[in-house]
């Protein structure tokens, strides 16, 4: 294969198979949301509706806490999914506490609308955990358990 048939693949696979995947822990927040699992997948779902079309929503399937959805610029579509991932946290007195990590991701042929769509919902979902929660500081993800 010559160096532009290459180039050629490498950008096709690209285009078809973008994915990334953000979490409520990047950026150097080690915290957990206290949260019931009621309340946690409110804001999952209040975060989704208010980004996406609400018919492409999808609840995820148990024991994941989450829901997915589509977004679309021009032809090319991304899978966006919003999901809370159970965590155990140390509270300030030193106790052992659970509660919850937000996760965002994307993944198919729209990254120039999956990307931001995961930023803002991740922000909308951190934002609500921290005025109807609590939070602790993260020790381990509970399905390490």
């Amino acid at each position: 294969m010559t160096l532009i048939k290459h180039i050629f693949f490498a950008l096709t696979l690209c285009l078809l198979g973008c994915s990334g995947t953000i979490t409520s822990m990047d950026g150097g927040n080690q915290s957990i949301y206290i949260l019931s699992d009621k309340i946690a997948e409110r804001i999952l779902l209040a975060a989704m509706k208010a980004e996406l079309d609400q018919s492409t929503l999808q609840k995820l399937p148990p024991p994941e806490l989450g829901y997915s959805g589509k977004v679309q610029w021009g032809v090319d579509k991304d899978t966006v999914t919003l999901f809370a991932r159970k965590a155990i946290g140390k509270d300030a007195a030193g106790k052992e506490v659970s509660g919850y990590v937000f996760e965002a991701k994307h993944s198919g042929t729209a990254p120039a609308a999956g990307v931001p769509t995961i930023e803002r919902l991740l922000a909308s979902a951190v934002k609500d955990a921290k005025q109807l929660g609590q939070e602790a500081a993260f020790i381990r993800f509970a399905d390490n358990d």
